[in-house]
């Protein structure tokens, strides 16, 4: 009976052993796309600083919380950088939104925000569409595709309460 046991146990512990890099790669590959909600309201304090060259105008957003979606990392190998960051913020009116392409940075105890691009969207048959962007006819294309993309993720919606002043740094090209 114990001889029975013990192969039981080995079974178990081997089952473990492999088991536990697939749970392990699981997790990550459900975290792919993801961004610390703390470090998304960062990006949001950014936007709502006065002064900014890119910022959100507050009559554009809802009073009580911003509805974004967003994609971090690469979607593109061709041109996304791990650290990217791809953000929709959608307007209180349901009738426009904005596309912000960054890089996300770590310095020290803060961290550094670039924005590389930026697009205006209006809905237009049952997708959104960009109306504007910096740059030429590749920028525009690339701002549509993201857009397609980054609609497909699931909305959140940040209570303006968790967007405070932080140490962020923003810089834009």
């Amino acid at each position: 009976m114990s001889t029975c046991t013990s192969r039981f146990a080995l079974l178990i512990a081997g089952l473990a052993v492999v088991a536990v890099p697939g749970i392990a790669q699981a997790t990550q590959e459900s975290r792919r796309g993801m961004i610390p909600r703390a470090e998304l309201t960062q990006v949001l304090d950014c936007l709502t600083r006065s002064g900014q060259r890119l910022g959100l105008d507050p009559s554009f957003v809802d009073d009580r919380a911003f509805k974004v979606r967003y994609y971090y990392g690469v979607r593109d190998p061709n041109v996304d950088r791990e650290n990217e960051l791809h953000l929709i913020v959608y307007g209180r009116d349901g009738e426009s939104a904005l596309l912000y392409e960054l890089l996300v940075t770590r310095r020290s105890d803060c961290l550094q925000f670039e924005f590389i691009n930026t697009a205006s969207l209006k809905p237009s048959k049952g997708h959104w569409l960009v109306t504007e962007t910096l740059g030429g006819v590749y920028s525009y294309k690339r701002a549509q595709q993201l857009v397609d993309f980054v609609s497909r993720t699931a909305p959140i919606e940040i209570p303006r309460t968790e967007v405070v002043k932080s140490c962020a740094v923003c810089s834009y090209r």
